[in-house]
């Protein structure tokens, strides 16, 4: 008794049409490629990842060195006749050359094929996809064309002939096999299709379809969850029932934007009335369609946007009290400040009677004194002068605390030579070597300050160095690095340096990285800072090539950088 063998699975379907000895390709009715056979992949020398989902004349373009190239518009006209005709459409030989691939020299090689495009129906009579048939007669033509009749071609192309023809007597039938595969391919798509139903319906998402006239065609279960109402009581009304009169005018805008420009809607939001008569705050995407439905999905912002108004609430009393407290540091910080100026000024002239007393005794009286009494004198003279030096370093700190922002542009080497010459004489005492390069920035600056900030560096380069020997002082334009666009000074010694350790701490108020064997009041270093932060710049000291120390002076952006170009 005869058994039905059992169908054939799909993946052999495919196995099975790739494998087959002719040059198939199968198109969508839009010309993009779906599948081809290998014979066909080696007869155009492409890949199948290389061309399938793509347009097919974006594939096989007409040759662009040849004027007379029709071969895309008669393959266009014979697959549009077989989409119009609903019926296989055959065309005469047809030369249609094709790219070869870059690891073969590129280029375009000459073709000629004998086509046959024949649609594919689906189960509801539509044309599904179209088999594009063909024959490579290439060496035919070119032996027809060079006039090769010798009788062992004429036997070859003759037995060619013949197995072409009764290739077209099967075609019938291969044709048969491939719409059964392609049925095979439906049945796969209305699964596809199942299971993209089932996504709407368990989505957590609240999807809908509307149309034009202000009603939902669809909606999935998520509606339910959120609002209350059934699916049927969601279809049965127009959705602006569900709006809050508030809200409907502007859903009514947005509904008009994707009917009359077909503009997607990609962020609204609008509150829907619950079942049980609380409102609901959605939000919103949509895209429309050309037929007049609207396909869109919403979210519950409710608990989020309560959640965000809490916040901002929060947010406002925290900013409230950040400014108050902001506004007392800031009295307090003004009142510290004139209490230092005030005590720093006033301390300075009981200071000046103690030092000037202190030393007439010393004139006059020293030497009815013993050894030690002078030595106690002495100290207590030095000890004056260093406190009236260390009121008067911080006296400059509150001022320059309290500068003026600078609105006037300095040559920098006219604020260098400034503070030089306060100090020609220690120069000259120690036979120091200072170099100023030939071109210094513009520096927009107040000057006053700036040449003390200068001079409080040169002081230091003059004062730190190695072993006794003449300080080696080089003044120069500093660089940024991104832009190369000079932000400031830099002033480069040959002394003993500064550890990494104490790179930082020597820009604070009092902090020295020496002990008292080198006059000073460690107030410098701050003051240059405090002149560089008020400009809207920087100071820093780091290495420098070879020994010594590069202190690096920059005032914010220069005259130059705001007339470049962005």
């Amino acid at each position: 008794m005869f058994t039905q063998p059992p169908p054939i699975p799909i993946s052999d379907f495919q196995v099975l049409f790739e494998s087959a000895p002719g040059l198939y390709l199968v198109l969508t009715p839009e010309l993009t490629i779906v599948a081809a056979s290998d014979a066909y992949l080696r007869a155009t020398m492409t890949k199948r990842e290389a061309i399938l989902g793509r347009y097919l004349f974006d594939v096989f373009p007409d040759n662009p060195n040849d004027p007379g190239a029709t071969g895309v518009s008669n393959l266009r006209t014979s697959l549009e006749r077989a989409l119009q005709n609903r019926a296989p459409d055959a065309m005469a030989v047809q030369k249609y050359d094709i790219r070869r691939p870059d690891s073969e020299g590129g280029g375009f090689e000459e073709r000629y094929w004998s086509p046959v495009n024949s649609p594919v129906f689906g189960k509801q009579g539509e044309v599904a996809y179209l088999i594009h048939r063909v024959e490579d007669v290439t060496e035919f033509i070119r032996a027809k064309r060079a006039g090769s009749v010798q009788d062992r071609m004429t036997k070859e192309l003759r037995a060619r002939a013949a197995e072409m023809e009764v290739e077209i007597i099967h075609r019938a039938q291969q044709l048969q096999e491939v719409n059964t595969r392609l049925r095979g391919e439906l049945e796969a798509r209305k699964q596809a299709e199942n299971e993209l139903e089932r996504f709407f319906s368990l989505s957590l998402d609240m999807l809908c379809i509307a149309t034009s006239d202000g009603y939902f065609k669809r909606v999935n279960p998520a509606f339910t969850r959120t609002l209350g109402w059934s699916v049927e009581e969601m279809l049965a009304r127009p959705f602006l029932d569900f709006v809050h009169p508030d809200d409907r005018s502007t859903t009514v805008r947005e509904v008009e934007k994707q009917v009359m420009s077909g503009e997607l809607v990609l962020q609204f939001e609008n509150r829907y009335r619950h079942k049980d008569g609380s409102w609901r705050l959605l939000s919103w995407k949509s895209v429309p369609q050309p037929d007049g439905l609207m396909y869109a999905v919403a979210r519950d912002v409710t608990e989020r946007k309560q959640a965000e108004e809490s916040l901002r609430r929060a947010y406002d009393e925290l900013e409230m009290r950040v400014q108050e407290r902001t506004a007392e540091i800031t009295a307090k910080s003004r009142d510290l400040e004139t209490l230092l100026y005030v005590t720093s000024h006033d301390l300075r002239e009981p200071l000046r009677s103690i030092e000037n007393f202190s030393r007439m005794v010393h004139d006059r009286y020293g030497e009815k004194l013993e050894e030690k009494g002078q030595d106690f004198l002495s100290r207590v003279i030095r000890a004056a002068r260093r406190m009236d030096r260390l009121l008067a370093d911080i006296l400059a700190l509150s001022r320059a605390q309290r500068m003026e922002i600078p609105d006037d542009d300095i040559d920098g080497e006219t604020i260098v030579q400034e503070a030089l010459t306060r100090l020609e004489d220690v120069v000259s005492k120690t036979g120091a070597h200072v170099r100023i390069a030939r071109t210094l920035p513009r520096l927009r600056v107040n000057k006053t300050w700036a040449t003390q900030a200068v001079y409080n560096l040169l002081a230091n380069a003059l004062k730190f160095t190695c072993h006794g020997e003449p300080a080696d002082i080089e003044v120069l334009p500093y660089h940024s690095k991104e832009s190369n666009a000079a932000l400031g000074l830099a002033v480069c010694d040959r002394g003993p340096g500064v550890a990494p350790e104490h790179a930082e701490r020597i820009f604070q108020l009092f902090q020295r990285a020496v002990g008292r064997e080198v006059d000073g009041t460690g107030a410098g270093l701050a003051i240059v800072r405090q002149v560089a932060e008020r400009h809207g710049g920087r100071a820093w000291v780091q290495p420098r090539v070879g020994g010594g120390s590069e202190f690096i002076l920059t005032f914010g952006t220069t005259p130059a950088m705001e007339r470049s170009p962005a």
